[in-house]
């Protein structure tokens, strides 16, 4: 059995990196000397590049943990509830569209002039309010732009529905006894969720983390359809397309896909281990 383990791993991690490496093999401008190097550093040295770079890494560690957060209080007091088919369905749909229509549909929401977020904001705040355009809301080391919560209010729409039915599902296969008894005991609700509830699907809150945190950072769609070749707001994936397409320099463009795969990687790595800390903590605590 266990040779048969290493075999299957083997053959998993072939196909897991066997593309990557067979693509970089047979790359003609990593053959110079010297070229992924200097790709990387002609990449990085310009302004929007490193901001991109650094937007997209910021984004895809925060956003993504907000959302798993709200879909975990929506989840915690709706699991038992009882619902159609139908509802769980329509759940699915932001999830199902094209990542391009769904960006559509909310740029349309947008809209300074007649856009209904905007126009909400406009009441809120008594002024015009421009999502797609490079007004900030903060001036620190990355500058964060109404542009970026229109994004973030985007991929909140596509990915907190689905992420609440599947924290539902897990909350329904906590044993009863176990919620019955603490109830007996007179535990508060909070202290339900906090002590049995949460732990207990703590393994599978960590999981969805990690698969959004890499998800959030290749974020394309969205990014290119609100914000298109902007120097203002960019993000990493439309960055390296736009140095591809219409830059036309595949170079910088190849170089800096791994330059940020070479970062990233370590930085998912660092926010497992915390989670997973996190989830042992809990667990122990417990």
């Amino acid at each position: 059995m266990r040779v048969l383990g290493l075999i299957i791993g083997a053959v998993l991690l072939s196909i897991t990196v066997g593309p990557l490496a067979w693509w970089l093999a047979t790359t003609p401008d990593l053959e110079r000397n010297g070229a992924f190097t200097s790709g990387v550093i002609t990449a990085l040295n310009d302004s929007t590049t490193r901001e991109a770079l650094a937007r997209s890494l910021v984004y895809s560690l925060i956003a993504p943990t907000l959302q798993v957060v709200i879909a975990i209080l929506i989840a915690l007091p709706t699991s038992k509830m009882q619902r159609p088919s139908l509802f769980t369905i329509l759940l699915l749909t932001p999830l199902s569209l094209s990542g391009l229509v769904a960006s559509l549909c909310w740029k349309a929401m947008f809209v300074p002039e007649a856009g209904p977020l905007a126009m909400i904001f406009r009441f809120i705040f008594g002024s015009e309010v421009s999502f797609l355009s490079g007004r900030s809301l903060f001036l620190k080391v990355l500058p964060i732009y109404y542009g970026d919560l229109a994004l973030f209010l985007l991929d909140t729409w596509i990915w907190v529905p689905i992420m609440t039915a599947f924290f539902s599902i897990c909350l329904r296969r906590i044993p009863s006894h176990l919620l019955e008894s603490a109830t007996i005991e007179g535990a508060s609700i909070l202290y339900r969720a906090i002590r049995i509830e949460i732990p207990y699907i703590a393994s599978y809150i960590a999981m969805t983390l990690i698969i959004r945190w890499a998800d959030a950072f290749r974020l394309f769609d969205g990014p290119w359809t609100l914000f298109g070749n902007s120097p203002v707001i960019s993000y990493f994936s439309a960055r390296v397309f736009s140095l591809t397409v219409i830059s036309r320099d595949a170079n910088a463009a190849l170089s800096l896909s791994l330059a940020g795969l070479i970062i990233t990687i370590p930085a998912f790595i660092v926010g497992s281990k915390v989670i997973r800390g996190l989830i042992e903590r809990i667990l122990h605590d417990d």
